[in-house]
């Protein structure tokens, strides 16, 4: 076996073309040089990934997950502005940057006592009932956990104002997919459209769909850096993508536990990253993407489940060690991630393998909250675990007029996925037939689209892993919900507690899925959680209500707008 003391080389890993010119910041009131055109999250991890936040309830260290801008660990203050996220900056010279929590700073944190006086969990919700003396100043004490940041330095001079248009179809998407819809759709001669780029190439999102007064769809749009734009449509083609889950267990919220996409996102083009030795935990599409781009930092391959032979094949001709059937017991670290405890699912056998990152690829998620949002009937698939939109043959959902492609509505192969594109762009330029209700049986399906889509039927790997992972002891606890702190161990406190364990009344009672991600990353887990703590169906355990704006959004943007 090949020696794995050291990182083995590779021109992959080095970067391409000239050196990186380089820029000056201003972070926490110290010059910092960094490389410029690269995200701030990761010019700053050039040593390693940073401490950039405190979590709410126990102060444990946050760093940078998913390098979508959809979670909550990387928020700074960025030039007077709060909780912008750190992976969608690109810094300019003489930029000012602060992180806003911890005491006395957020790399060294007195509060994280906090983490250990509260060894299993904190009750923030009912606190001290008796004696009543002492309830008062225990909800002060908590309260003063809550809320990130200060207000910003500086309010605009003058309020800016909504912008209004309609169009005959809205487009929500700026991938693959979203683009294959709109070519199309141009080829089909519906000229009257709008294209909405997805929030990572242009900082544009959809924050709200919905109904309109007059039959057809309102949906509200947030351009960074401009007034927010409302659209009446009377069609819409939902293309948002997916997205890397997470998982959750012991250090599941340190830095260096991240998923695919957060890696890829800290890496750059130019592939450069802090990590010397990586963990994959994967085995599908995502898990080869990586193993082939960061091929010489992967230590291990680690599968929930037994991998394909090709993927196995590759990782030997890479020297990568190969697991299958293995479990993560735990994540190891003080401030960062130091090891990764693995448990394999036949014998039981444990061992820790000392890694820089472990990376999350063993599943991805549709960017389905707009389907929520807008009332299409959503039906769990067991081979995604997950809500995935119920689909006519031309891709149509339940709601007359909205329809979905691509990931999101369960194509996860790109060949699938770019088929649905053009299935619907046939029917919205009058190729096919529209406004058949998905769940009729009388509209065909020639070209047998819909059985390309992720199976309903499955075995449920997922639910399974999980299930195994519960019946094993526990020494410290798991935080199930980053943003929020709320513990696996007080999810399952509401279940013996007697409670009615739908998702609706867990989040009520915990908190789960209230957070800054909205439930993007605990939600998923925790329908599965349930499932296995109560034996009930993943759908008898729902979902929760999709309230708007599904992308964080400024008030002020709000302005003039009905």
């Amino acid at each position: 076996m090949a020696d794995r003391s050291r990182p083995r080389s590779s021109k992959k890993d080095a970067p391409t073309g000239q050196p990186t010119s380089r820029i000056t910041i201003y972070l926490n009131g110290r010059k910092r040089s960094i490389p410029s055109g690269r995200s701030l999250s990761s010019a700053l991890s050039e040593e390693h990934i940073p401490v950039l936040v405190r979590s709410l309830k126990y102060h444990r260290p946050r760093g940078q997950y998913c390098g979508t801008g959809q979670c909550a660990g990387c928020l700074v203050r960025h030039n007077g502005v709060p909780m912008a996220r750190a992976c969608q900056i690109v810094p300019e010279d003489g930029d000012v940057v602060e992180t806003e929590s911890g005491w006395p700073s957020t790399e060294h944190d007195l509060l994280s006592l906090m983490d250990r006086v509260f060894s299993q969990k904190m009750d923030t919700l009912r606190g001290f009932t008796r004696p009543l003396v002492l309830r008062r100043p225990y909800l002060k004490v908590v309260r003063s956990f809550s809320g990130l940041g200060a207000m910003p330095d500086t309010a605009p001079k003058k309020s800016p104002s909504m912008e209004q248009k309609t169009v005959d179809l809205l487009i929500v998407g700026g991938g693959a997919t979203g683009r294959a819809a709109e070519q199309a759709v141009i080829e089909g001669s519906i000229r009257q459209r709008v294209h909405l780029s997805d929030r990572r190439v242009a900082g544009e999102s959809v924050v709200y769909l919905g109904p309109s007064e007059d039959k057809g769809f309102l949906a509200l749009v947030s351009r960074k850096g401009l007034p927010a734009l409302q659209v009446t449509s009377r069609k819409v083609l939902v293309a948002t993508g997916s997205y890397d889950a997470g998982l959750f267990f012991p250090g599941s919220d340190l830095p260096g536990v991240l998923t695919g996409e957060g890696l890829e996102s800290l890496a750059g083009e130019q592939g450069v990253h802090p990590f010397q030795s990586i963990v994959v935990f994967g085995g599908g599409p995502r898990t080869r993407r990586l193993v082939k781009r960061f091929g010489s930092r992967v230590k291990l391959l680690a599968a929930p489940t037994t991998l394909s032979e090709d993927l196995r094949q590759l990782a030997r001709s890479l020297e990568i060690e190969v697991v299958e059937r293995s479990m993560i017991l735990s994540a190891q670290g003080r401030n960062r991630l130091r090891s990764v405890l693995l448990q394999d699912r036949k014998t039981g056998e444990q061992r820790r393998v000392r890694a820089g990152a472990l990376v999350l690829a063993h599943r991805v998620l549709p960017n389905a909250t707009l389907l929520f949002q807008a009332g299409a009937v959503m039906q769990w698939r067991e081979g995604g675990s997950a809500y995935f939109p119920e689909l006519s043959p031309r891709c149509e959902t339940t709601v007359p007029g909205l329809f979905a492609v691509g990931s999101a509505a369960g194509f996860l192969d790109p060949t699938s996925s770019l088929e649905s594109a053009r299935c619907a762009a046939e029917t919205l330029a009058g190729g096919g037939q529209s406004g058949k209700n998905a769940s009729s049986q009388s509209s065909s399906d020639p070209a047998g689209l819909l059985a390309k889509r992720v199976p309903q039927e499955d075995n449920g790997f997922m639910l399974e892993y999980l299930t195994e992972f519960l019946r094993l002891p526990r020494t410290r606890k798991t935080v199930l919900c980053p943003c929020e702190d709320v513990t696996l161990e007080e999810v399952e406190g509401v279940v013996k507690e007697g409670w009615d364990p739908t998702l609706e009344v867990v989040k009520r009672l915990t908190g789960t899925g209230m957070g800054l991600c909205q439930g993007r990353y605990c939600v998923p887990d925790s329908i599965l959680l349930l499932s296995a703590l109560t034996g009930r169906s993943p759908e008898a355990i729902g979902f929760m209500t999709q309230r708007p704006p599904v992308w964080p959004l400024r008030i002020g943007d709000l302005a003039g707008g009905r």
